[in-house]
């Protein structure tokens, strides 16, 4: 004998405990997302800590030029990020004007490439100031798929957080 409320006849009470069943689901999904995004912005705010700390540490030493310093402190952030991350990739696009100067980690040349500070997820973010985290990258229109087309890498998820100094957006790390 099963045990049905008063007034429910049984593929009722079945129906609505799936339904239950389902928004649980949900529900446990979207915390499990939740904690997944927080877990990456708190890494990716103690790899922007340790970026600023280094950028500082490394501009102070005598005889590097700003570019010099800048080129190291970028490839460091991108290796460092990469690791926290547990990434494959990562990149970091330098806000210059109305341009990113965009530095690719991975098996990329190293070389930085100037986009439109208007291309992009990395350009929605240097605009904005928001944090943008995306499961399916090519389901976002503001995707820009010439990078992965230029490498042939094929990018299928992103975090994308801004570097903020003294309220400003400066650079994008991705």
């Amino acid at each position: 004998n099963h045990v049905v409320p008063d007034g429910m006849s049984m593929p009722t009470f079945v129906a609505q405990l799936n339904l239950i069943a389902d928004i649980s689901e949900l529900f446990l999904r979207s915390q499990l997302t939740y904690l997944e995004l927080h877990r990456a912005q708190m890494s990716s705010a103690v790899m922007m800590t340790l970026a600023n700390k280094l950028l500082e540490d490394v501009t102070a030493k005598a005889g590097l030029s700003m570019e010099d310093s800048e080129h190291r402190v970028v490839r460091s952030i991108i290796e460092t990020a990469r690791k926290l991350t547990q990434s494959d990739r990562c990149s970091v696009f330098l806000v210059r004007d109305k341009t990113l100067q965009a530095y690719f980690g991975g098996n990329t040349s190293g070389k930085p490439v100037s986009v439109s500070l208007n291309t992009g997820i990395a350009g929605h973010t240097a605009q904005t100031g928001e944090t943008v985290c995306l499961r399916d990258v090519y389901a976002d229109a503001r995707f820009n798929q010439d990078i992965d087309r230029a490498t042939g890498y094929r990018t299928d998820t992103m975090l994308c957080m801004p570097v903020v100094h003294q309220g400003v957006v400066v650079a994008v790390a991705q």
